[in-house]
């Protein structure tokens, strides 16, 4: 069942590798910030998964590809061990998914915020073209119900 453009929510997803020097801090001081939390909560979706291990990494990617996409699997792909934690902020567009942004684990709570925010209306601007999309191709769908009874 499809949803309803209002209904929608961008995706976060949260990687975390506890080899990367950044995790500990980026966990402590962005992901715990409350403007960060809160932001969070009431826009997106959050999934979070540890990359820690190489097995739960491939079955991570495996997940991705199901669920996801290959676009979102290839993204985590082209990240090291060094560049995480990461969050990937993922928006369905039609059938597929696209990730708008990638943020890395050296950033400040002002940025991480700002990017949040870019991300968001992006896909308040994208949700706005799937109403009209709907609006004008629910008439049409009626009509070819009509027709084939």
């Amino acid at each position: 069942m499809r949803r309803h453009p209002y209904e929608r929510k961008l995706l976060a997803i949260y990687l975390h590798n506890d080899d990367s020097v950044l995790s500990n801090v980026f966990c402590s001081q962005m992901m715990c910030a409350d403007s960060i939390v809160s932001y969070l909560s009431q826009n997106f979706i959050t999934w979070a998964w540890d990359v820690t291990k190489e097995a739960n990494k491939a079955r991570l990617l495996t997940m991705c590809t199901r669920h996801f996409g290959s676009v979102v699997t290839q993204t985590i792909r082209t990240y090291k061990t060094d560049q995480f934690p990461l969050l990937l902020i993922v928006m369905g567009k039609r059938t597929s998914n696209e990730v708008l942004n990638v943020i890395q684990g050296n950033t400040t709570v002002d940025e991480l915020m700002m990017r949040l925010m870019g991300a968001m209306e992006i896909f308040t601007a994208q949700q706005q073209e799937d109403i009209k999309d709907e609006v004008w191709l629910e008439p049409v769908s009626r009509i070819r119900k009509q027709a084939a009874n």
